[in-house]
């Protein structure tokens, strides 16, 4: 049966929704900031989703449109990304393809960490410190240099930077100081290199709990980060069955074993280590390199996910007569006059 799917994101998603039609579904993309939360205050009232009449007509177009399910694309990560996760998730109950702690797992790097050596799965050695009077030991503890700082947030390789000396320790651990941001410190894992001295990590998709797909990422040569969206390099990845189990394990680690997961691993000569979880993997290179087309799996996944789970919302007019009369307020001086920054509330 035919779904309506409602793709939450802040980036156009042809793709997607090509996937999504050509599979006999209909799929629509709505930026985060777009959409409003009704929160009932009473034991029989109903929780609701609203948006302007200017933003329905520009990103859905469709009177009366019913939404059978929600995939989150990006633009998730801020206060009001990850309550509207919530609100479709818990208060609405509407099949939703992650949850909002997931994304708030995968969104810190030390959270991630922590939560999957709590499931005893296997990360480089790492310390997280916030004053400077316990840097030199933490640097000790981990073998000395060369090590790994990473802020911690950040994703496509940025605040990552691989230490090699004390000047470059007292420059990066100044410059967190100075933006008053705890670092994270790690031991180098020192991957096999190519002739050409490009280090490399591997993706492993996991849709549903699954194994869907995978991809070898390669660094620049002068660069230790293997970044397919620095280096532009990759190829087809054919983990092996402990892989896959450890992408798996690392995925239900996070919160998010029935969703979608980018699980990055790095491999040295002895160990296979789960560097981070990506609750919104990219496709711009995966989808070059695949065996199977990751959008369709996606569509697959959240489309099977609402048949489970067989409930259809409605998106409320936030500016008809009614509800302009009911706010007592005139919405469109009102929006005039209020400022958002980041998609962040600002009361």
């Amino acid at each position: 049966m035919a779904k309506n799917i409602l793709i939450l994101s802040d980036s156009e998603q042809p793709e997607l929704i090509a996937a999504a039609k050509k599979l006999g579904h209909k799929a629509v993309r709505v930026p985060v900031g777009a959409i409003g939360l009704g929160i009932a205050s009473t034991p029989k009232g109903f929780d609701r989703i609203y948006m302007t009449d200017a933003d329905y007509k520009q990103y859905v177009d469709e009177p009366d449109f019913e939404v059978d399910c929600v995939l989150c694309r990006g633009g998730l990560k801020g206060l009001h990304g990850l309550a509207v996760v919530r609100h479709f998730e818990e208060n609405l109950q509407i099949a939703c393809s992650h949850n909002a702690e997931g994304i708030a797992n995968c969104t810190s790097q030390l959270a991630t960490l922590q939560k999957l050596s709590s499931a005893k799965i296997r990360i480089p050695e790492t310390r997280f410190i916030y004053t400077n009077d316990l840097l030199v030991s933490m640097v000790d503890s981990l073998g000395g240099l060369p090590l790994i700082v990473k802020a911690l947030f950040g994703s496509q390789g940025k605040g990552v930077f691989s230490i090699k000396d004390n000047e470059a320790l007292f420059w990066a651990f100044q410059s967190f100081q100075n933006a008053e941001m705890p670092i994270i410190l790690q031991r180098k894992i020192e991957t096999e290199k190519t002739k050409d001295g490009r280090t490399n990590d591997i993706r492993i998709w996991i849709v549903g709990g699954q194994f869907c797909t995978a991809m070898r990422r390669y660094s620049n040569p002068d660069d230790f980060r293997a970044n397919a969206s620095i280096s532009g390099k990759c190829e087809y990845y054919e983990p092996s069955e402990e892989e896959i189990a450890m992408a798996i394990a690392a995925a239900n680690a996070v919160g998010l074993g029935d969703s979608i997961v980018g699980v990055d691993v790095m491999k040295d000569d002895t160990h296979t280590y789960v560097i981070e979880c990506n609750s919104n993997p990219g496709t711009t290179y995966i989808k070059t390199v695949s065996k199977i087309d990751v959008f369709e799996a996606m569509i697959n996944f959240i489309t099977n996910k609402a048949k489970n789970k067989p409930k259809k919302i409605r998106v409320f007019n936030a500016t008809s007569a009614s509800n302009k009369l009911h706010l007592g307020l005139k919405y469109d001086v009102l929006r005039a006059k209020l400022s958002f920054a980041n998609n962040e509330p600002i009361f």
